[in-house]
Formats: C-alpha cells, sequence, structure tokens
C-alpha cells in the first residue's frame, strides 16, 4: 500500500511538472513586448530576426499583424525590399485591429507600402498586380494619390531609354498642380527633377518643402539608397551626349554641391513614431553609439522623427554604424 502510495505521489508530481511545463511553452506574449524585446537587441538585422523568431508566440491576430508591419518597416530601413514587400503583403491578409503600442495602419495603406518596396526592388510586374486590385477602387483619397503616384513609376520601370519616359513625365507634370495629389507632391517634384534635372523643380521642393528628405536628396545632404529604381531608371543626365544645358543644371544641382559638402552626422533611423525612435536610439546606445532625435513637419502636418549619430572626427562613423548592423545615410552642410 505504501508503496502504491509513493508511485501514486510521484506520478502526480510528475504530471503538475508537465501540465506547468506545457503553459509555460504555450504562454502567448503581446506586440508590444516582443517588439520591446526585438529593439533590445545589438543590431536592427538582431531586431527582425527576433521578431521573426517569436511571430508565433503573439497572442492575438492583432499582435501578429502590428509584428509583421515593424518587420517590414525595419527590412525596408535596411534596404531588403523584396523580404519586406512579402512582410507587408502577410500583414494586409490578417484582418484584425491595430493594437495599442503601434502606429495605426490600414490593410491598404500596408499593400501601398508592399507596392513602393516592389517598384523599389525593379519588380513592376508586382506592383501592378496590387495596384490593378483592390487598391484601384480605394475611396481613401490619400491612398489615390500614391496608386497614381506608383502608377508613373511603375511605368518608368519599363522604360529602356529618356524618350520611353516622356509620356510619364507628362503624367507627373500634371500632378503637380492637381490638388488632389497635395499630399506626395514633394515626391512627384523629386521624380520630376530626377529624371529631368531642371533646376526648376529643385527650387521648388526647396521653396514648398524645405524640411522634407526630398529636399535634402537635392540638396546633396540626403542620398538616394542605390536601388534598382532609382538607379536604372533612364533619366537625362545619365544619357550621352546629352544638351550642355542639362550638364550644366545636374552639376548645380548635384556634383558640385557634394564636392564641399562636409559630413556632419548619420542618420540611422526617419520614423512616423516616437516610440520607434527612442527603442532605435536605446539599441544604438547598448553598442556605444551617441544617438539623438530631431523633429521634422511635412507641410501634410505629419510629424517624423529623425535619429542620427554625429559624425567622428575621423569621419569614420558610417562605417562603425555599419559594422554594428546599423544602416545609415551621410547628411552634409
Amino acid at each position: 500500500m505504501k508503496k502504491h502510495f509513493c508511485a501514486f505521489c510521484v506520478t502526480l508530481i510528475f504530471c503538475i511538472g508537465f501540465l506547468f511545463s506545457q503553459e509555460a511553452q504555450n504562454a502567448k506574449l503581446t506586440a508590444l513586448e516582443i517588439k520591446n524585446a526585438a529593439f533590445s537587441q545589438g543590431s536592427v538585422k538582431e531586431s527582425i530576426d527576433y521578431i521573426r523568431n517569436n511571430l508565433d508566440s503573439a497572442a492575438t491576430a492583432s499582435d501578429t499583424r502590428s509584428l509583421l508591419y515593424t518587420e517590414g518597416l525595419l527590412l525596408e530601413q535596411l534596404g531588403f525590399y523584396a523580404e519586406a514587400k512579402e512582410a507587408y503583403i502577410k500583414a494586409s491578409e490578417i484582418s484584425a485591429q491595430n493594437v495599442s503600442g503601434f502606429q495605426k495602419v490600414s490593410s491598404e495603406e500596408l499593400l501601398i507600402n508592399a507596392v513602393r518596396c516592389s517598384l523599389c526592388a525593379g519588380d513592376f510586374e508586382s506592383a501592378d498586380f496590387y495596384l490593378s486590385g483592390s487598391l484601384k477602387n480605394s475611396r481613401d483619397s490619400n491612398i489615390v494619390s500614391f496608386v497614381k503616384l506608383y502608377g508613373v513609376w511603375s511605368e518608368l520601370c519599363r522604360a529602356q531609354n529618356v524618350k520611353e519616359t516622356e509620356p510619364s513625365i507628362k503624367k507627373l507634370e500634371s500632378f503637380v498642380s492637381d490638388s488632389s495629389m497635395k499630399n506626395v507632391k514633394a515626391s512627384v517634384l523629386l521624380t520630376l527633377w530626377y529624371l529631368t534635372a531642371k533646376n526648376d523643380y529643385a527650387l521648388r521642393i526647396a521653396k514648398e518643402f524645405p524640411l522634407s528628405p526630398e529636399n535634402g536628396i537635392v540638396k546633396g545632404t540626403v542620398q538616394v539608397m542605390s536601388v534598382p529604381f532609382w538607379y536604372f531608371v533612364p533619366r537625362l543626365d545619365h544619357e550621352a551626349n546629352e544638351t550642355q544645358e542639362t550638364s550644366k543644371q545636374s552639376t548645380l544641382v548635384t556634383s558640385s554641391s557634394k564636392s564641399s559638402q562636409k559630413i556632419i552626422r548619420q542618420q540611422v533611423g526617419f520614423f512616423g513614431q516616437e516610440s520607434n525612435a527612442k527603442a532605435l536610439i536605446t539599441a544604438l546606445k547598448k553598442k556605444g553609439f551617441t544617438a539623438y532625435s530631431y523633429t521634422e513637419t511635412r507641410p501634410s502636418g505629419k510629424t517624423y522623427f529623425v535619429v542620427v549619430v554625429d559624425e567622428n572626427e575621423e569621419g569614420t562613423m558610417g562605417l562603425l554604424l555599419r559594422d554594428s548592423g546599423f544602416e545609415c545615410y551621410p547628411v552634409v552642410e
């Protein structure tokens, strides 16, 4: 009897231990808990890996959706556009609400992000697929403006020479005076400047959007990433034997200014939500970088948080940041 009782006790203890073990394994976490832990990792790449490895631990569909959105933002920041597109698409396919601690984003906005990433990767076929789908009938005026702009970008992906960009340029020119395209006007002007090298567009950006990233690109204080779309799209100052005027304008706006400019800091992040900027600053400080942020307010009224690290005397801060897993862009004066 005593032996049977002891055996029963051992079995009971084992079962209770097993149940507690199963409960621990099945424990679910909120998206905010996973994001905070991810952003405490040593680099952006490690943050992405942490989110991916813990997606199955998300408590609800809403948590999973928010984490996929965050993964997409981080991948896009590193220039992994094809992977970012997939993360945005997966998030858009989840019918769930936004969760606390994350920027509110609609399924249409997630798809627009996926289209942008497709175009940056030079994948106009995927972009067209989504632009011609549910986005085509959107009732959101902001979404519609992006659909029109990205539709032109998709056309530009197909262009083989400057001549073939002319119909797209005409559409972009019509967008400039279209009030319904106001929220993407800075991008429209930048695209026109990039394609034509006309200084008039640079001057308009400087006048109407002085604090915008687009103006930074024109001035040479911010660099466009060398992605397939921007690198391969035909433009006047890339063509041989163009007019001297085009060459002069291109030199005036870009090359001549760069030679006399000095890098003063490295931009590591650009966020619409302050919590994301703070999380990146924390991750940078853990790696020994003195990071901080400042705000830029667009004409639309939207405020963005720019995370930067000052350049060092040796001029090697960019290399140090990249070696630690942080993508960055030089800011010059």
